[in-house]
């Protein structure tokens, strides 16, 4: 482990790993960039796993409660499952799940963030899933209106907003197992020190 202390961009040449840290010696954060993100979970999980889902034709912008059944996030649901498939049919892995009991497909992400240089890093992990009814919970939130302090205050000290084009999905190994996405998602938080 490195110890770091203040803030900056920092590169550990050793590992192939650029960051930047930042907050107080109290609270010090490590955002890897998009590119080092990808390569760490690809050790961790595998590279066949980690997949990077573009969202930027599509509004994943506004809270998804109330608006599940809206055509362009279903259409980006049935986008990422082709991606995550090769080419099958979202439906096709719902009805399989249902079977099961579950009808649900579950996965773990990374959201990133882009800061005012345009550097783009990932902050924030979570666990969602595509169930029979609905297309994903995955949004990005508008921070001033959910109560998530200690994001809210990172993106204020260091000048971030959402990175809207792009989030990285893990692949479960059995897609219906939701426990083993929320294992994933605490693997993505031990390796990235990411938010929730």
């Amino acid at each position: 482990m490195i110890w770091l202390w203040g803030k900056g961009k920092f590169e550990d040449k050793g590992r192939g790993i650029s960051f930047l840290v930042t907050g107080t010696s109290k609270q010090m954060h490590k955002m890897k960039t998009l590119k080092d993100t990808k390569r760490i979970l690809k050790k961790e999980f595998g590279a066949e796993r980690v997949v990077l889902i573009s969202t930027d034709k599509y509004d994943l912008t506004t809270n998804p409660k109330g608006r599940n059944s809206k055509k362009d996030r279903r259409d980006w649901a049935d986008v990422v499952v082709k991606t995550l498939f090769k080419n099958v049919e979202r439906d096709e892995i719902v009805k399989e799940s249902r079977q099961l009991g579950t009808g649900e497909y579950n996965f773990s992400y990374i959201k990133f963030a882009v800061n005012s240089d345009g550097e783009v890093f990932g902050v924030v992990n979570g666990k969602s899933s595509f169930h029979c009814m609905y297309p994903s919970d995955v949004w990005f939130y508008d921070l001033e209106s959910v109560q998530k302090k200690k994001v809210k205050e990172f993106f204020a000290e260091n000048d971030l907003k959402w990175y809207t084009e792009k989030i990285l999905v893990i692949k479960n190994r059995n897609v219906y197992d939701y426990k083993e996405a929320y294992d994933n998602e605490k693997r993505i938080k031990k390796c990235l020190y990411t938010f929730d």
